[in-house]
């Protein structure tokens, strides 16, 4: 939710994933959305939502840590013009009766109607959106507890989405049990992706039961046939969910070449835990070294949530690889003074960013490496946080602290729950006493003046995760009023050397004297930094 939205097929406004179903924010019908006096994208808990993110933290803390997705989002701003996301559940119904899913006798019981999105509700959605200022929207995934292609309007559907947003990637997941529907070649799909959990008849029904693995072969071809016909470019994928009984080495293979028959991509995807994962292929690396013996041009994607929703599907997941290994590059080649070779691998990480659509436009010189505008676009478009990570890095390199600084507290704000936080966080406060010094040296903080050493505290403040934002703690205040907020080493110890060098020697002893009672070798650890 932190740049997107979940629209449920009865008007519910989900959360999103799997644990949407718990946190439900809101439910909106036609008359809601058009009156005037809602207010769709500044609704008071999206706003919330976005606030906690931006700010470091986790709107739900009850509920965010078990969000199989949590951190695949990027709030951009209160009220962004731009969505990177749409999650639409065009039907809650499905005839399958799948063991992680909700059983088919059960589903109407657990939900409530109307259980198939209405044409005329996802259109006043979408109006309500584009009168509340959104302007784009990166992707449409059409999926949820149903199946998308049950309903009698699933088209009516795809080309309200694509006639309200024409540059939108739009996909739709489906177990496609169904005859072909030669109406997908005009529906505005760009991805159209079948749940098929294995190549044999017997693997597959384990998982799909109630499914027919002939009949979804069949509706594949059929596809595959009139493509060739008619020369679109909607793009098959076979998803193939990896369990302990189809996981075996033939019949991974089976389906590669059967997908390769069928003209679809193949994504292979690690299971839930508990559901029936794998023990042969527990984890990524194990599934991809599998794959790159009996599969090379398969995809190996990380599980799923129990929705078998990938906020982040395979054409993300290759770019961000793609784009980590070009960014590692960048900074080795600026690290032994290549420049050239530095520019060309930064300009390889910036073009597989999606919030990024005009890098080709930017110039780029050997002169300066990371101009302004550059860094104001990333601040504001990035989606991928290894962008943000690789940029900063490349800042510090070049001694451009305050750049660095500003880079690494937005990259915190896009990934909250990174697992170098910590790490980033120390790095914040030195660099916060390297941009008021100009240098890596701190030696120098006598030559700050009263107004420097006060601006100073206030950036490592504002980037200690105890630090309240607008609490009491500030700068101009005694040691005492803010000293409990603070909670890294870094922070305690670089607040007492600016305290000592304002002749503060009360505060300097207390924060110095904190940092040796509650972590005995934060000092070495600091200094080593």
């Amino acid at each position: 939710m932190a740049d997107g939205l979940y629209l449920r097929a009865n008007g519910e406004l989900g959360c999103w994933g799997h644990f949407g179903d718990i946190k439900r924010l809101d439910r909106v019908d036609v008359a809601k959305l058009r009156d005037p006096k809602f207010d769709l994208i500044g609704h008071p808990e999206l706003v919330a939502i976005r606030r906690a993110f931006r700010r470091g933290r986790l709107p739900f803390p009850e509920l965010c840590p078990k969000c199989p997705v949590l951190g695949g989002g990027v709030a951009e701003a209160i009220r962004p013009r731009r969505l990177d996301k749409l999650l639409i559940e065009p039907s809650y119904l499905c005839q399958l009766d799948c063991p992680a899913c909700f059983s088919a006798s059960k589903r109407r019981r657990r939900g409530s109607p109307p259980y198939l999105l209405e044409p005329e509700l996802l259109q006043a959605f979408l109006d309500r959106l584009r009168s509340d200022g959104v302007e784009s929207v990166r992707f449409v995934h059409l999926e949820g507890r149903g199946d998308p292609m049950m309903g009698p309007h699933t088209w009516t559907l795809t080309r309200a989405i694509k006639a309200a947003f024409p540059e939108v990637e739009m996909q739709m997941t489906s177990h496609g049990v169904y005859d072909f529907d030669p109406e997908v070649f005009d529906s505005g799909l760009d991805v159209l992706r079948f749940s098929i959990d294995g190549a044999t008849p017997e693997s597959y029904g384990r998982y799909r039961r109630g499914g027919d693995f002939h009949r979804v072969l069949d509706h594949l071809r059929a596809i595959r046939d009139h493509r060739r016909r008619y020369r679109s470019r909607l793009r098959m994928v076979w998803k193939y969910i990896v369990f302990e009984w189809n996981d075996s080495s033939e019949e991974l293979a089976l389906a590669a070449r059967l997908a390769d028959e069928l003209e679809a991509e193949m994504l292979f995807v690690l299971a839930e835990e508990g559901t029936g994962r794998s023990k042969r292929l527990p984890d990524m690396t194990a599934l991809g070294e599998e794959l790159a013996r009996v599969a090379p041009r398969s995809v190996p994607y990380e599980c799923l949530d129990q929705l078998g929703t990938a906020e982040l599907h395979e054409a993300d997941h290759a770019r961000q690889h793609a784009a980590a290994t070009a960014y590692r590059q960048a900074l080795v080649a600026q690290a032994e003074g290549h420049r050239w070779n530095m520019l060309r691998w930064l300009r390889e990480g910036l073009s597989h960013d999606p919030g990024l659509p005009r890098w080709r436009r930017w110039t780029l010189s050997t002169v300066d490496p990371l101009p302004s505008k550059v860094v104001e676009i990333a601040m504001e478009t990035v989606r991928n946080a290894d962008t943000l990570a690789a940029l900063a890095n490349l800042a510090v390199q070049l001694g451009r602290w305050q750049t660095a600084y500003r880079l690494f507290r937005r990259y915190l704000q896009v990934g909250p729950e990174a697992p170098d936080r910590e790490t980033v966080e120390a790095a914040l406060v030195h660099l916060a006493l390297c941009w008021r010094l100009g240098t890596a040296d701190l030696s120098g903080l006598d030559q700050l003046d009263h107004t420097q050493l006060l601006q100073a505290e206030t950036a490592i403040l504002r980037v200690d995760p105890g630090h309240r934002p607008g609490g009491p703690a500030t700068a101009s205040e005694p040691v005492d009023a803010w000293i409990d907020d603070v909670t890294l080493p870094a922070s305690l110890h670089a607040l007492g050397l600016l305290r000592a060098a304002r002749g503060d020697a009360s505060g300097a002893h207390q924060l110095l004297a904190r940092v040796r009672a509650e972590t005995p070798d934060a000092m070495e650890q600091v200094s080593a930094a």
